[in-house]
């Protein structure tokens, strides 16, 4: 009873928050799109269907981003109750078959008998640690995307409004690419030594399978956020030019 009553408040006051950053977000973010132009009846058909497509991502993640917590107390519950609880989680780690190591294994058409490399491997476990740090970065990786849909999306209903150039898209495009040169450079570092910290903890009785920690860098990643940036720059430049024709004029 009392387990229910703290579960219950805690709902309360998570509801609570959620209402009131969603609020912010659509304040800080304008939701609603930029102000239309004084008798502008264009209508993008091309725009209205990026605009429905990016509404119906931006529900997939804020539900996600809103259902995520909830899900995992559930998650945490249930591992105290089941005792042959576990999960699969992918994890970028290195690995190396020695075959050298390995009686009664006759390898043909390779020079050396070895194979190694780094890949997303799935692991099926049942540490507390793996499914924590995995809940956390989907969670991350939802409010991430969601960020990133809010930006798209109000670009759309600029557009839509008439407002092809403007400091506020030159603004929105250069929050895409600084998330992206974050993402980027985070990324690695989580593989290495987040997801490292479990791979060292699979241990073989025998050096002929081996996981190690690995990482990969998203050279092109880091280079689509440098070219936000970049866009970002010379569109803050048009819309001031167009304002000032416009003030000319």
């Amino acid at each position: 009873m009392y387990s229910i009553f703290i579960l219950g408040t805690a709902l309360v006051v998570y509801i609570f928050i959620v209402v009131k950053i969603s609020l912010y977000v659509k304040k800080k973010y304008n939701l609603q799109g930029d102000k239309p132009l004084i008798n502008n009846t264009v209508k993008w058909s091309l725009t209205n269907i990026v605009k429905r497509t990016l509404d119906f991502f931006l529900a997939i993640f804020y539900a996600i981003v809103i259902l995520w917590l909830p899900v995992l107390v559930v998650m945490a519950i249930s591992q105290q109750q089941v005792d042959t609880w576990g999960f699969d989680v992918p994890a970028y780690a290195g690995y190396s078959f020695d075959f050298n190591q390995l009686q009664n294994v006759d390898v043909s058409g390779l020079r050396h008998p070895e194979i190694s490399g780094k890949s997303i491997i799935t692991f099926d476990t049942s540490s507390n640690y793996a499914w924590y740090l995995f809940a956390a970065t989907q969670f991350i990786s939802a409010i991430v995307a969601l960020f990133v849909v809010i930006q798209i999306r109000a670009m759309v209903m600029s557009l839509q409004s008439g407002l092809s150039f403007s400091t506020e898209n030159a603004s929105r495009i250069k929050r895409i690419g600084i998330v992206t040169i974050i993402w980027n450079i985070i990324t690695p570092l989580n593989q290495y030594y987040s997801w490292g910290a479990f791979i060292k903890e699979i241990v073989f009785n025998t050096r002929a399978i081996q996981f190690y920690p690995a990482f990969e860098l998203n050279v092109l990643g880091l280079v689509i956020g440098l070219l936000l940036m970049v866009l970002s720059g010379l569109l803050n430049e048009a819309a001031q030019i167009s304002r000032e024709q416009e003030l000319t004029i």
